[in-house]
């Protein structure tokens, strides 16, 4: 799962698409979300730097650095 992986310190780079639609949870259908079962505090959660963000229509596509290997 995508959540150990982070977890585990492997990501170094993280590539998103944004599109400009809801999709919302309620509570009878689960949904997982980009992390789900593991639970970061925030001194201990994975941070990331805007390398780049391109633009296509009304869709974004950020790409981030893992800042693990960084000096904060």
């Amino acid at each position: 799962m995508f959540e150990n992986f982070v977890a585990s310190g492997c990501m170094d780079e993280l590539f998103l698409t944004v599109a400009p639609q809801f999709a919302g949870r309620n509570l009878n259908q689960h949904r997982p979300g980009v992390i789900s079962g593991v639970a970061f505090l925030p001194e201990t959660a994975p941070r990331l730097k805007v390398v780049s963000v391109k633009q296509s229509a009304d869709h974004l596509y950020p790409r981030y650095d893992c800042l693990r290997n960084h000096i904060r």
